[in-house]
This record gives C-alpha cells, sequence and structure tokens, in this order.
C-alpha cells in the first residue's frame, strides 16, 4: 500500500469536539469537508445520480450495497499542539470560550491507496480536492466565519511544499482556479482579477448548494485575531441593520436560518496563507431552502453588504 500525505496548520482557531465537549480530531469532519466541496463543484441537475458518483468516489450505503472508499484516509496532529480557550463571539464584551486547536496546530493526513486498484491519476485528483477543500473551508464551530482554517502543504519528494505561492490576491485567485481545473477540466468556472465565478445560469435546474463565486480579499498581514473580531462585528451589525430597515436578518444569504427549516449560511469566510500573507477568502453558495432556490437584487443580498464592509468599499445599502 502506498501514500500522499498532506500536512495543515491552523491559521485560525479549530474547534472540533466529541460527544463529552472533549477537543478530538475526527477524520470524518475532513471527509465532510471534501464531499461538501467536491458537490459545491457539480453540476447534475439529478441528486439521486450525484449522491451515485459521490459514493463512488468516497464510499457510502447505496439502497442494495455499501461500497468502500478506494482510497483510505487517516488525520493525526503533528508534534506542535497549541491548545487554548478561545473566544468564539468578538463582537462581545463577553462571550463563551471552547477549547480549541489554536494558531499554529500542526495536522497530519495521509492518503493510503493500492497501485493495482486505484489509477495514480484518480489518486492525485483526490488529494486536490483534499487541498481545495482545506482553501475554501474550515471545520468546527464558526467554520463559515473564519474559524476551522488550516493552510496545506504537501509532501513531495519528502519535503513540504506550499500549495499557494502567489504573493497578491490576483495570483492566489489564479492558483485557486486552477486548482478547480486540474480537479475537473471542464468545471463552469472562470476568473476575473480576484473573482472566480459559475459561468453557467443553472439555478433553475441545479437546486443544492453549488459554488457561484469565489473572491480573495485584501491581505490581512497575521493578524487574525483582529480579522475574525471585524467578522463578527460586522456579521452582528449587518443583521441588525437589514432587520431595522425591513430585510429580513435571516434570509439566508448570509446568516442561514434556524429552527425546523434550519440551513446554512450561503457565505463561508476562511482564511488562506500564502507567502507571508494571509489573505480572507469569500466563498458564495448558492442559497437553496428545501428544493427552492432563494433569489435577491443586490440590493437584498447581505452577503455583498457583509463582504463590502470587511473590504472596506462602498455600502450597496441606502441610508447605511
Amino acid at each position: 500500500m502506498k501514500k500522499k500525505i498532506v500536512i495543515g496548520e491552523a491559521i485560525s482557531p479549530i474547534v472540533s469536539q466529541d460527544g463529552s465537549q472533549m477537543l478530538d480530531l475526527r477524520p470524518s469532519e475532513w471527509k465532510a469537508l471534501m464531499r461538501s466541496t467536491w458537490r459545491s463543484l457539480q453540476r447534475d441537475p439529478s441528486t439521486e445520480k450525484l449522491y451515485k458518483r459521490e459514493v463512488a468516489y468516497f464510499g457510502g450505503v447505496l439502497a442494495s450495497h455499501s461500497v468502500a472508499a478506494p482510497i483510505r484516509f487517516q488525520a493525526k496532529l503533528k508534534e506542535l499542539v497549541n491548545e487554548k480557550r478561545e473566544v468564539m463571539l468578538l463582537h462581545r464584551e463577553r462571550s463563551f470560550k471552547k477549547k480549541a486547536y489554536s494558531y499554529g496546530t500542526s495536522f497530519e493526513y495521509v492518503f493510503r491507496y493500492q497501485p493495482h486498484m486505484v489509477d495514480l491519476s484518480v489518486v492525485d485528483t483526490y488529494v486536490e480536492l483534499f487541498e481545495l477543500s482545506l482553501l475554501l473551508g474550515g471545520i468546527g464551530l464558526r467554520s463559515r466565519r473564519g474559524r476551522g482554517a488550516v493552510s496545506p502543504k504537501r509532501i513531495v519528494e519528502g519535503k513540504e511544499r506550499d500549495v499557494l505561492i502567489g504573493e497578491t490576491a490576483e495570483e492566489v485567485a489564479e492558483e485557486i482556479f486552477q486548482k478547480i481545473i486540474r480537479i475537473d477540466q471542464n468545471a463552469p468556472f472562470a476568473r476575473n482579477e480576484t473573482i472566480i465565478y459559475r459561468t453557467v445560469n443553472d439555478a433553475s435546474r441545479v437546486k443544492y448548494p453549488v459554488l457561484e463565486k469565489i473572491e480573495v480579499g485584501q491581505p490581512i498581514g497575521d493578524d487574525v485575531t483582529s480579522f475574525l473580531k471585524r467578522v463578527d462585528q460586522t456579521s452582528h451589525h449587518v443583521k441588525k441593520h437589514a432587520e431595522k430597515n425591513g430585510l429580513p436578518g435571516n434570509c439566508g444569504f448570509l446568516t442561514g436560518e434556524g429552527g425546523t427549516s434550519r440551513f446554512s449560511s450561503s457565505l463561508v469566510v476562511t482564511l488562506v496563507r500564502s507567502g507571508m500573507n494571509i489573505y480572507p477568502l469569500y466563498v458564495q453558495l448558492r442559497a437553496v431552502k428545501g428544493n427552492r432556490v432563494l433569489n435577491a437584487s443586490p440590493e437584498r443580498d447581505n452577503r455583498i453588504e457583509f463582504i463590502n464592509q470587511l473590504e472596506g468599499r462602498k455600502s450597496t445599502w441606502k441610508n447605511n
């Protein structure tokens, strides 16, 4: 059995807990992140066909039988472990704390496969997808608001190599775009400066949370805590402002929605490291509730306002 290794370093607090509220590095969370990233790149309108393809790729249970994953995945802590109690809501004077894998904690991800059973190109694509998953999202509590971010490096000939090396936001966007194309050369995406966007208008047919846009923000240096505080403050402000002006703050675009019809925010804010800088990534997914795609004009889409405020741009709202 052969293996490929990816190294990760936490660049924001990771709160991944077991049932007893203890820190626990659960491989299932990383695999779930990879599966959701894979789904976000798809364009098949049939969710039944989509699931069968997903099971063939990642393993799972079909109606008649179970399918083993062709590549085994293992996640473990490396030598550097930094555990701290981290404040979870930084816009409040008093907020709850959670034990977290804090900045600098190192992880090792191992992909094992049988060369006679799995083609090397499949393994390479699998690892590319995992790296993309780390770039576009995190794991654990508040992972859609900048927490749980991990910077990946690949082990090549015994040496660590950065996945991202771009020196500007535009170069980082190009590297992420090329990674998407290496995973699927027919992926319906294009890049314009710092934005990667979906090129097909298939919202009437594809009714699950596919990737619609990625924007690479301006570098924040190494001051991650200050950025996370701005994320929390801005999220709180945008929601309150929307409600005050008759725009539903829980419409799902920014905040998601709780209750029996719960669904997650369709905006993921995460962080990536490239060279000496850390960049925010704003990942917009299609907002889907049940089998209905939610649409809004730019004035009502609070994701746009949220990003504009974090990036210091002009407000899209009147009387802001």
